[in-house]
């Protein structure tokens, strides 16, 4: 599974405050828009069997950030679509990348 949240977030709650409390991996910071995300962003990578557990704590603890949420099929045009949770307002994706 992964997840997008904005950047600031890597440095000052959210995305550091998960890769403290959950087995996951917290990704790089992006200033820019990567791929298909239209803002800056850090990502945390989890296996598929921690989701019971860190999507609530996210629910409960964005403090209002936007988090984008899917699993890593391998099919990235489907998991970025289909496949996708939104928390917060649902962003555009640049979809001409896949």
């Amino acid at each position: 599974m992964s997840i997008s949240m904005p950047a600031p977030c890597r440095r000052h709650g959210p995305c550091e405050q998960a890769a403290q409390l959950f087995p996951l991996k917290m990704g790089r910071l992006h200033e820019r828009p990567v791929g298909p995300h239209p803002d800056w962003s850090c990502q945390l990578a989890f296996e598929p069997q921690h989701l019971g557990a860190v999507l609530p704590w996210l629910a409960l603890n964005r403090k209002g950030l936007v988090i984008f949420l899917h699993p890593d099929t391998g099919d990235d045009l489907l998991d970025h679509t289909e496949h996708a949770i939104w928390m917060g307002a649902i962003r555009p994706l640049n979809l001409s990348v896949f």
